[in-house]
Parts: structure tokens; sequence; C-alpha cells
């Protein structure tokens, strides 16, 4: 076979040993997309820079050949970043070329290597490996970086406590450890590095998805980040005030913990804060009225904790969440009236002219942090990575609201989704529901809503799921292809009828009247029959012969068209009806 044709070339554990020389027979395979060379002994080894002709290669395995010698980052990251596939573990000889002009790594996805290979950088600034690696991080004092000015390792499967090597990264800006195995807690000050808690210049601050236990150290009070991640770790303990007034937050992600205790009034000082999730904890409380002074937050959720009590806005703020487009209470302890000042409020929801490929952008600088929330959407929990400043969603579902929905709901006409579900709403559904012409889902159920169905809910075309169920609504639903499709979203209401029961209930009617109809005549004719041959009573005899006689002396006349009879034609007929009606 011409080697133009070969792909893909299966070497591992082949006893191969000696030299990879760089002149090697392997090079001229120009269309390889796929090399394994694991396993082997190429001692005294090193990488061949020729590697880098091989520009189709996809897979390259290199892991556990007694290779030595340095690794040349350099064509790694100038040929083969975007696409390759590299394995370099269990190569214990491999270091990494210490390059004073050799600023970063980025782009090294899908890359298996040990961390100790980039001890030796001791000028690189920005490290970024994303996915699909397999890393180990040393918490020895033979790796530092010293001018280290952002790390990520996002989804590199690392296994180790928290990385004290950070103590020797004094110009760190960035650090995003997000969707690992990081377990134990988060170092308190005279464990976690001094330099890292005074880090004037860190804009990201990520450790989420991990299994970070213990609580948030106090020392976050030093940080001058934008973005603070913590969120699906395993912390306790409450939220220590660590806003400190002029703070640089935009975002604040601490879901899917285990904090209690009360909000931080120190969250007042957040004035630039966009998006502030504390979803998924165990937090008490009342409402803090004070958040709808906070001038640029677009994302509130306080989904499923313990907090209770009325909404109030604020009595001195005419203009309360002005940029809110999420906003979730549910699965808490809410009661009252649903916060209409809030609703009539809701300016950022009222405007549709927002460009649907528009993206929040809580971190300006980098593009390495995309920031994420989850909300429940058409029934079921969904991330949303990238928030679209398009999206809008009203979540107040599972408390102990009461009374009305407001009509105002209407005027919201950027809502893609409102969900008052398992609440103690009374009345009608508003009829200004058919003016949310943007409107996605609807859910509506477990409450106790009477009244029609509003004919302008069926014209909305955007309404993909609808849910009234458990409710008290009557009336006949209103015709809509739509509804047709959704999965019984009027079950429990038994005053709600469709039109094929309007239709069948308008069919029984009539038949039952022509039912009674026929049967009074019968019952007529029958009675008719005994009366006139017993003669008794001779009261109603005669009434009923009149009112014989006048209904046959009718007909014939309209038959006939024929002037009145005179008496005796009249007695004439009643002796001939009479004769015919006994025989």
């Amino acid at each position: 076979m011409s080697k133009d044709y070969v792909i893909g070339l299966n070497l591992s554990c082949s006893w191969l040993w000696g030299v990879l020389h760089s002149n090697s027979t392997l090079f001229s395979l120009r269309n390889l997309q796929w090399l394994n060379l694991a396993g082997n002994n190429f001692i005294d080894s090193q990488i061949s820079s020729r590697f880098g002709i091989l520009t189709g290669l996809a897979h390259l395995n290199l892991s556990g050949s007694s290779l030595s010698g340095i690794i040349p980052l350099e064509m790694i990251s100038h040929h083969l970043s975007s696409r390759i596939s590299l394995d370099l573990a269990g190569n214990f000889g491999l270091t990494v070329e210490e390059d004073r002009n050799f600023r970063s790594v980025f782009n090294l996805s899908r890359i298996v290597v040990d961390f100790e290979m980039f001890a030796k950088l001791k000028n690189l600034e920005h490290l970024w490996l994303v996915r699909n690696l397999n890393l180990m991080l040393p918490n020895s004092g033979n790796c530092s970086f010293p001018r280290l000015k952002e790390l990520t390792l996002l989804g590199v499967n690392l296994t180790s406590t928290f990385p004290y090597f950070l103590r020797s990264s004094p110009e760190l800006e960035v650090l995003d450890l997000s969707g690992n195995m990081i377990s134990g807690p988060i170092p308190e000050c005279g464990d976690i590095p001094h330099q890292l808690c005074n880090a004037t210049r860190l804009e990201v601050v990520n450790l989420s998805n991990n299994s970070l236990t213990g609580s948030i150290p106090h020392c976050f009070i030093n940080l001058s980040a934008s973005v603070l991640d913590l969120g699906a770790n395993k912390l306790v303990g409450q939220i220590p005030e660590i806003f400190f007034s002029r703070n640089n937050l935009k975002m604040i992600q601490l879901s899917q913990n285990r904090l209690e205790g009360t909000l931080p009034r120190s969250l007042a000082n957040c004035k630039n804060l966009e998006v502030l999730d504390l979803s998924e904890n165990e937090l008490e409380g009342r409402f803090l009225y004070w958040l709808d002074t906070l001038p640029n937050l677009q994302v509130l959720n306080l989904r499923s904790n313990k907090l209770r009590g009325l909404i109030n806005s604020s009595r001195k703020n005419n203009h309360p969440f002005p940029k809110l487009h999420i906003f979730d209470l549910s699965n808490n302890s809410f009661y009252g009236h649903l916060p209409t000042e809030y609703i009539a409020n809701f300016i950022a929801m009222k405007n549709e002219s927002r460009s649907a490929s528009q993206y929040m952008w809580v971190n300006d600088t980098r593009a390495t942090y995309q920031d994420s929330v989850t909300v429940v959407m058409k029934g079921l929990a969904t991330e949303l990575v990238r928030i679209l400043t398009v999206f809008t969603s009203i979540d107040f579902s599972r408390n102990f609201f009461e009374g009305q929905i407001p009509e105002s709901i209407g005027d919201l006409k950027a809502l893609k989704g409102f969900n008052v579900s398992h609440n103690n709403l009374t009345g009608s559904i508003p009829s200004s529901v058919g003016n949310l012409t943007n409107l996605e889902w609807l859910d509506l159920s477990s409450n106790k809503l009477d009244g029609k169905i509003p004919g302008g809910l069926a014209d909305l075309t955007s309404l993909a799921w609808l849910n009234l169920s458990d409710n008290q609504l009557e009336g006949l639903i209103p015709q809509s292809r739509q509804f047709d499709t959704f999965n019984h979203p009027f079950d429990g209401n038994p005053r709600l009828y469709g039109e094929e029961k309007a239709q069948f209930e308008h069919w029984i009617e009539w038949r039952a009247v022509a039912m009674g109809y026929g049967c009074g005549i019968s019952f007529g004719i029958s009675a008719g029959y005994i009366m006139l041959e017993t003669r008794r009573p001779k009261w109603l005899v005669r009434k009923v012969e009149r009112w014989l006689v006048r209904t046959v002396e009718r007909k014939r006349r309209r038959k006939t068209n024929k002037p009145k009879k005179n008496a005796a034609q009249r007695n004439h007929m009643r002796y001939l009806f009479m004769t015919d009606f006994k025989h």
C-alpha cells in the first residue's frame, strides 16, 4: 500500500526500542491522522519537532515510551494545538523548554501530561488547558510560577487538593479551576496564600464544580475580582460580610452548596453586580428589599432555599430592578400577594428591541469565563451557558402566594417564561396575557384560579408549553392548534370542557327536547283517549276537545287557505275528529 493512503498507525506495546530519529519514515506519512506509539522503549529519544509537519495529525499517543529531553511546546502550540489529542503521560524524563521569551501555553486541548513538566517555566504568564486532560497538581515547593497571570485548568480531571503552589503567583489575574474533582476545604488565611487574597489584579476566581468543603474564607474581602464563582461545591456556613464598598464584582455565583444563615447586608455595596445566583442552598430569613436598588442587576436567582415572608420593594426606589430579566424565587416559603410593584416596573422585561444575539458579558477583558445560570424552563431544569440578554423569565412557583395575578403582567412584552404554579392564587387569568407575544412557556398549575381561559391565550404563536391543570377553571377551552400539541394542560379542571364536549352536549340537549316533545304527545294522546272514553273529569275533557279542534283547524286552514268555518262546520269537524280518534 502506498504511504499516501496511510491515515492511521497503531504501534502501541510493540516492543519497539532504540532512538526515534527525526529522519524516521514516520514523518513521511503526510496524510497520517492518528498515531499510537504508547508503551514502547524509546530510551534516550526526544520528541522530534518534525511531528509538526504532520499537519493532519489529530491523535498522538506517546505515553509510557521512556522519552526524555525537552518538549517542543512551540511546535505543539503553533502546529497542533487546535486539533491534537496528545498523550505524554508516563515519560518521566521529559521536561519543558525554558525560554525567557516563552510566555503562553494556550489551547492544549485534549492533552494528557504530568504537571511537573511546566515547573521550569519561570516566565510563564498564561497557562490555559481545557477539557479531557489528566493532570496531577504538585503540592511541593518545586513548582512555582512567579509571573503567572492566568491559570485556566478547565475540566481537566484534577484529583488533588487546593493548589498550594499558587502562593508563588502574586501577579495572578485569572484563576479558573472549574469542572474538576478538587476536594477538601478552601484554605483559610495562615493556609491560602497571602498573595492570592491580596492579588490586586485578580479578575476571575472560578473554583466551581469541584468538591470543596468548609466555609468561604473571610480573606476574600481583599479580592478585587469581577467574578467569584464557587458554585457546585460542598461549602457550608454563612456567607461572610466580604463585599466591601466600591468592589468590582459583576458576578457572584454560590449556587448548589450548603450555605446557611441570612443574606449578607454588604451585598448592597455591589453596585456593579449583574448576576447574583444563590440558588439551591439552605439560606434563611426574609427577602432583602434593598436588592432592588442594585442598578445593574440582571439575574437574581434565589431558588430552593428556606427564605420566607412578604416581598416588599424599597420605599425610596421608584425604579426597582431596572435591568432585571431573570427573577427566580421559586421553592421557598414566601407568602402574601405577588410583588405587583416589581412586575409593573420591570423595564428590561418590557423592552422587545434588544438584539437576539446579544449575550451578557460579566467579564469584559477575558474570554475564558462564561457566565451561566440554571432555570426551570418548560418544566425542566436547564443550564443557560452564556446568558442572552433577550432571555427573560419570572418564576415564583412553589411558595405560598395568594391573591390575583396582576393585569400588569401583560406589559412585559419581552417575557419568555412565567411560572407561578403550586401557590394559592385565586381569581381569573388576566386577559392581558394575550399581549405576551414572546411567551414560550406558561405554568399556572396547582392554584385556585377560576373563570374562563382568555381567548387571547390561544393566539400566542410562540407558546410551546402550557400547564393550567389543577385549578377551578370553567367554560369552553379556546380553539388552538397549539393546544392540541400540549400534554394534558387542562387536567384537574372539572368544569372546563373542549369543543367536542360542547357539541356533544348541544346534541344531547336537542335530543332531549325532541324526546320530550314526542313523549309529551304520546302521553297527551293516551290521557286524552282515557278521558274521552270515561268523560271524566268533564271540564278537562272539554278543554282538551277545544284545544285539539283549534289545533287541527289551524293546520287544515294553512293547507287549504280557506276562509274561517262557521259553527256548523266546526261541529261537523269535531264529530269527524272524535270518530277517527276512537277508531
